[in-house]
């Protein structure tokens, strides 16, 4: 017997079955025990996530925490600087502590310009000028304050600081107040720097009166160790992620390798490169190219060439390329015969966006300087040691001194330098730029990208291997990196085992709420395996939101509050039609009513007009699975047509392109005259691309296509790659499946109801209103409904899928699928 854990992770909780199994006899399998674990997310940051939001946990704390810092670091400011007046004889007393009224205290600001004052009026002029310190700009700081980006408060402080007309902000300030008593001051925002010149107009003019006080020494002392200083920034290379595909032993200061408490050689992997590095944006544009994808009218798919991708990689560059420029400008075909892929239609091309970004700086400046934008590194054949089988081997690499490169050394100084003015003054030396130029570079921000999932490491062995022509799986493989995939049965079943795992470091996945999840499923799978043993092997499905990324959730949200606006007026309307009650309407009904409109009424088969209420009512019209459901498990709208019933049972398990090419039976519509109406409807974008293939595609399309096969046996997402990654850490034998999968095997093995005869009672003591009788058909007995139930709502149904997924084997997943 085996021992099997099911896992299905949702957002909001986990579920999780242990099981027996038998494989050569399935009567003995037996449940052990399943729950569900729940995640501790509040329901604004579940709902956050599924919008597409990466909103980070425990927001509201960590910003009160952040304003008690804040003004504790003020209270030390002044206490240092009252001891500071204290002891230079310059504290104020109660009279001008306390007394003076804003105009008053703006006024001494402006009369310290030009007159002298005495030093405890001095003093106060330094505890005001304490209270507002201005804003610094912090290149590295891409945070949103009330709502407001960085690059809106600068466009605020250039504004107010141009109406200062050589003023300091007191003189300014003194002005305006004289104006208007009721004048506001606060939300004025100002640069430090503007501060710190009138700190030093004042200091000088005053030291003049007083210098024996008012020194050199003492002035360094207030302003840049009391008033003006400033902690810096904490380094966060730490919480950056590590590479995946590079490793080596690590070695203690004998040169000697460490081992861990189980027995394990310790293992150290370099931290992964920022998307904004030269080298990883070239491989970026490499890999885009080699995954691109051109179709003719056909839809058969035109492969590139090696001339065609590398005149794609010189023009990505510069700038990014729509689909139709990639269609005719580069490959120099006509847009109607020839598309792309739905993905780069959306997305496009990646290009070289540090070189784009500052070419585009280049010219706005008038830099004639394109030397600075070369990035040519050099390849070399290295001899290198294999670490796991010690053997001597040869690689292609790019050299080392890849950095010198001009276009790298002008990403990294603008990348690396923290402080504004050091950066400016750093380019006009170095590369002679003017100081509007160099400030214009200084703006371009580098950092807020984040970084790639690859080191430089890394990436120095693939490129070659991009610019061979070879795509990420090929280059990776070329370049002697191995996958936990390719891993041989005798070697699995070789390698140690941890006896539990460890939770992922603080924002080591920039996820927090997917990182919330995974932890709360070590914490599961530690509590499972100390209580139950380690399984023989774990199933687990995640649910979608965790696969995808927030740009798919957000235009998934959008899609789902589309479609429930067009459903619910499909509802109207039918009702309508039809002269029945709006709750009456089914799904077929509506999901008929959208194919309907999709084509006009007209069926692609017979290419005759249906009539609506013909289309709607009875069982003339069928809804057909463009591709069969035999053939591929797809359920979707996209592999949906409507069509008459008799033509469908005609067509049977072939794919619609095949029977309409066939031509088996009478009544169709000529061949010719099919696909033309395919390809109108795809061009008047009353189609998707996706059910364009699906019309298109032949038999033996089907038997060369094993991607969907593949995408159900092995999920290829970062998260899902993760969690398959952690659990094998403790177990050998770790399987993903999908929800579609699970969702057809919980149907058909009639677990469909489980939750909702569970919670039937409930619903019943809560009130007839909330349950309805519904007559069955044919004879059938007789169903009792809960109203608008959601299998959501109870947080079992994961527990339930759980199961499921426990008991999927791969031939269950292959006999679906295939």
């Amino acid at each position: 017997m085996e021992k099997v854990l099911g896992l299905d992770l949702g957002v909001s909780s986990i579920g999780w079955a242990m099981t027996l199994q038998d494989p050569n006899n399935e009567e003995r399998n037996e449940i052990i025990d399943c729950g569900v674990r729940i995640v501790p997310l509040d329901t604004d940051e579940i709902k956050e996530f599924g919008k597409g939001g990466n909103v980070p946990t425990n927001v509201a704390r960590r910003q009160a925490r952040g304003m008690r810092r804040n003004l504790q670091r003020y209270r030390w400011r002044r206490q240092q600087l009252f001891r500071a007046l204290k002891q230079l004889g310059m504290l104020p007393d109660e009279r001008l502590l306390r007394q003076l009224s804003p105009l008053q205290l703006y006024a001494l600001r402006e009369r310290a310009l030009s007159e002298p004052l005495s030093l405890p009026e001095m003093g106060r002029v330094l505890i005001h000028l304490n209270q507002w310190r201005g804003y610094r700009s912090n290149r590295k700081e891409q945070t949103e304050s009330d709502g407001k980006k960085p690059s809106e408060y600068l466009e605020q402080i250039e504004k107010n600081e141009e109406r200062l007309q050589g003023q300091t902000i007191g003189q300014y300030f003194a002005a305006r107040l004289r104006e208007s008593g009721g004048y506001r001051i606060r939300q004025q925002l100002f640069s430090r720097e503007t501060y710190k010149q009138e700190f030093d107009r004042i200091w000088e003019k005053q030291a003049e009166y007083h210098p024996q006080v008012l020194t050199e020494a003492n002035r360094s002392w207030i302003r840049d160790r009391i008033i003006y200083w400033q902690r810096p920034l904490k380094s966060a290379k730490g919480l950056v992620g590590e590479c995946a595909l590079e490793w080596c032993y690590a070695l203690d200061k004998n040169q000697q390798p460490i081992r861990l408490p189980n027995g394990q050689l310790k293992i150290v992997r370099p931290k992964c490169a920022p998307k904004s590095s030269p080298l990883v944006q070239v491989c970026n544009v490499w890999e885009s190219i080699h995954n691109l994808r051109v179709y003719d009218h056909f839809g058969e798919e035109r492969p590139l060439s090696q001339e065609e991708k590398e005149r794609l990689f010189r023009i990505l560059q510069d700038r990014s390329l729509t689909a139709r420029q990639i269609i005719k400008d580069v490959l120099l075909l006509s847009p109607k015969t020839h598309t792309v892929d739905r993905l780069i239609q959306e997305k496009g091309l990646e290009y070289n966006r540090t070189r784009a970004r500052l070419l585009e700086v280049f010219k706005e400046q008038k830099i004639n300087r394109e030397d600075l934008l070369e990035f040519n590194p050099v390849i070399e054949e290295v001899e290198w040691d294999n670490p796991e089988t010690g053997e001597r081997l040869r690689r292609l690499q790019v050299r080392g001194d890849f950095t010198q490169q001009p276009l790298y050394q002008l990403w990294h100084l603008l990348y690396a330098t923290e402080d504004e003015r050091n950066l400016v003054a750093l380019l006009q030396k170095r590369y002679g730029f003017t100081e509007a130029q160099a400030k214009a570079l200084a703006k371009l921000d580098f950092t807020s990208a984040g970084y790639a999932r690859k080191s430089h490491r890394a990436l120095r062995r693939l490129l070659p291997h991009y610019q061979r022509g070879l795509d990420y799986a090929a280059a990776a493989q070329a370049a002697g990196y191995r996958h936990a995939n390719q891993m041989t049965k005798e070697e699995n079943q070789a390698r140690p085992l941890l006896d539990r795992l460890e939770v992922l470091p603080k924002n080591s996945l920039r996820n927090p709420v997917v990182e919330k999840v995974l932890n709360q499923l070590v914490h599961l799978v530690n509590d499972l395996i100390a209580t139950y043993g380690r399984p023989d092997e774990i199933r687990i499905e995640l649910a979608r939101e965790l696969k995808q990324s927030a740009q798919e959730r957000q235009q998934i949200e959008k899609l789902i509050n589309k479609n429930k606006k067009t459903n619910e007026e499909a509802r109207k309307k039918i009702a309508e039609i039809l002269g029945i009650d709006p709750q009456a309407v089914s799904r077929t009904m509506i999901e008929k009513w959208k194919l309907y409109e999709e084509t006009d009424g007209l069926s692609l088969y017979s290419g005759k007009k249906i009539d609506l209420p013909t289309l709607l009512r009875g069982n003339a019209v069928d809804i057909d699975h463009i591709i069969p459901r035999v053939s591929r498990f797809d359920d979707s709208f996209q592999n949906k047509i409507f069509c008459e019933a008799s033509l469908n049972q005609a067509k049977s398990n072939s794919t619609a392109h095949d029977f309409m090419r066939d031509q088996p039976v009478s009544g169709l519509q000529p061949y010719d005259d099919y696909r033309k109406m395919v390809k109108d409807l795809y061009e008047g974008k009353k189609i998707s691309k996706a059910k364009y293939d699906n019309l298109m595609m032949t038999a033996e399309d089907l038997l060369k296509d094993e991607e969907f096969l593949q995408r159900q046996l092995r999920e290829t997402q970062y998260i899902a790659k993760k969690a398959v990654e952690m659990l094998r850490q403790v177990c050998r034998e770790v399987r993903s499946t999908t929800g579609s999968i699970t969702d057809f095997l919980r149907h058909q093995w009639g677990w469909d109801e489980v939750i909702k005869e569970l919670r039937l009672p409930q619903f019943r003591q809560a009130g007839e209103d909330l349950i309805e009788y519904r007559p069955a058909a044919n004879g059938g007995r007789d169903r009792v409904v809960i109203k608008d139930w959601d299998k959501r709502k109870d947080h079992r149904h994961h527990a339930l899928d759980a199961l499921v997924v426990a008991f999927t084997r791969v031939s269950h997943i292959r006999r679906v699928t295939k």
